[in-house]
């Protein structure tokens, strides 16, 4: 099974700009300049105060053509809806002033953040189903909703419609969007190379000596052309990503379903995107500062107990950790690591709330 999503969208204009995937943490996209806000409308009035005191341009009104830049990143079956509802604008942008930027100390946003932050109404990822032996066979292609998606050269934020309403989940997946979107500013951020490692080196030593190992590196380099993905041993889905001490999957969520016969046995293979560092580094920042420390030692309990390779116990385990006290521990350095990053480089120290 091979997932491959070729950048179509604006595929007349893209060739005008230059742009990196989030694979180069070096590169970055530099938006462009002297933008006015022409719009009295109440939606107009709240973005155009949130970028006095932020210096952020929360966008509803663009085109392709004019914002090409911002999706260069973007692909086929990633499709949006340009958000229209006036109140569920502001109470979004309400929402990310109390809940995001407050996390940050004053005027840090708008010296810091990549300045433009595109709202839809949704944000959609192709999701492909295909059963070759149910009796007829079953195949179809759906649009799944996803939360937001970062590039090197964009953020931009789904669900902003009449049917917004804060909660946990969603407080805890904006925060790892923002401080994902915070490590496309490489000029002043460095790439987080020591999270990364607790990670890569689980891997490596699960796959030391074994032949093609790489094809199952944890992380998604960002390379839209083709999407990194889990695949499940059980029909359940998968749950690779917590025996890498990586938090969740990636943000685009799920993939395909795939059922097939072969040698009269039937294959079962679920997948869901991988995540990119900076969503696994997004997705810690939010853990720490969203869990209790009650929750965060209950977690890791959790991870500790899973097992550490695929339950079959077959020549293959080694794939497809589900958790184990190795992964756990990781778990625990990851969190310290992000913990003494933001220190060091933003100027905060992360408080686990109470």
């Amino acid at each position: 099974m091979k997932h491959v999503k070729y950048i179509t969208l604006l595929v007349l204009v893209a060739s005008a700009f230059v742009a990196c995937d989030i694979s180069d943490p070096g590169g970055m996209v530099e938006p462009p300049t002297g933008f006015e806000v022409d719009d009295d409308s109440p939606a107009g009035t709240r973005i155009k105060k949130a970028l006095e005191d932020h210096g952020v341009l929360f966008r509803y009104q663009f085109t392709d053509v004019d914002y090409a830049y911002n999706w260069t990143g973007s692909i086929e079956g990633m499709p949006y809806v340009l958000a229209t509802n006036g109140d569920a604008i502001i109470r979004v942008i309400d929402y990310i002033e109390s809940e995001v930027f407050s996390i940050f100390p004053e005027g840090f946003i708008k010296e810091y953040m990549p300045p433009v932050i595109l709202l839809v109404d949704s944000l959609k990822m192709q999701y492909d189903y295909n059963d070759e032996v149910a009796d007829p066979p079953v195949s179809y292609s759906i649009y799944n909703n996803i939360l937001g998606n970062v590039t090197s050269g964009s953020l931009t934020i789904g669900g902003v419609n009449e049917h917004f309403v804060g909660s946990p989940e969603i407080k805890e997946g904006l925060i790892s969007i923002f401080v994902e979107r915070l490590l496309a500013n490489s000029k002043v951020f460095p790439w987080p190379d020591e999270f990364m490692k607790v990670t890569t080196d689980l891997f490596d030593e699960a796959m030391a000596g074994v032949t093609l190992g790489a094809l199952y590196y944890p992380y998604w380099d960002g390379n839209f052309t083709s999407i990194g993905y889990w695949t499940a041993t059980v029909a359940d889905g998968p749950t690779d990503w917590l025996g890498r001490a990586i938090l969740k999957p990636g943000r685009l969520g799920d993939l395909d379903y795939s059922r097939r016969s072969l040698f009269g046995m039937d294959y079962i293979a679920p997948s869901c995107a991988k995540a990119t560092v900076g969503n696994d580094f997004g997705d810690f920042a939010a853990f720490v500062l969203t869990k209790t420390v009650v929750e965060k030692e209950a977690f890791y309990a959790y991870v500790a107990s899973l097992p550490a390779d695929d339950e079959s116990g077959g020549s293959s385990a080694w794939r497809y950790p589900h958790g184990g006290p190795a992964a756990a521990e990781g778990i625990k350095q990851k969190v310290q690591l992000v913990k003494n990053y933001f220190k060091e480089y933003v100027g905060i120290e992360l408080q686990d709330p109470s």
